[in-house]
């Protein structure tokens, strides 16, 4: 019964656009399903599918989804093991593409800062000091330091 639960949630989730005619603009070429590869904060791997699972969860999804021409709506999606339900977090952001990249752009003022792109089939963000990003954070974890600046803040891999 849970396994149908995700693809349920996102026929839900984003199952709300009309379909007849789909526009090849750039938020339409961007969109997809995203597996995400790693998830860590300041440079301390909490999530890779290689098997490091501090978050507890199964079934992580990035997805991106066409709002408008210009913007899309970014939506992560994972299952936490002790739980039956799907958790969805959502943003919305623009997004404008240079020889096929796309960069994701948001709203945020210093000091906050937020990095995003989609290069080939890769989904890429970073998202520091309180700029829109996928946040989990499991019970009693410690913040520890980035040992460089670069590693600062909560990064995301996916892979389509």
């Amino acid at each position: 019964m849970t396994k149908l639960l995700l693809p349920l949630m996102f026929l839900g989730f984003f199952g709300c656009q009309h379909k007849e005619s789909v526009p090849n603009d750039v938020s339409t070429r961007a969109s997809g399903r995203y597996r995400v590869l790693t998830y860590s904060i300041n440079g301390d791997t909490l999530y890779s599918d290689k098997g490091i699972n501090k978050i507890g969860v199964s079934e992580f999804y990035i997805v991106v989804d066409r709002k408008k021409s210009d913007s899309v709506r970014v939506g992560s999606v994972y299952k936490k093991i002790s739980d039956v339900g799907v958790a969805i977090q959502t943003k919305d952001v623009g997004v404008s593409e240079s020889n096929g990249v796309f960069q994701l752009s948001a709203g945020s003022r210093a000091p906050a800062l937020y990095v995003s792109k989609i290069t080939a089939n890769t989904f890429y963000e970073r998202s520091v000091n309180g700029a829109p990003g996928v946040v989990i954070i499991p019970l009693g974890y410690t913040f520890k330091t980035p040992s460089t600046p670069s590693q600062e803040g909560i990064i995301i891999s996916a892979q389509k």
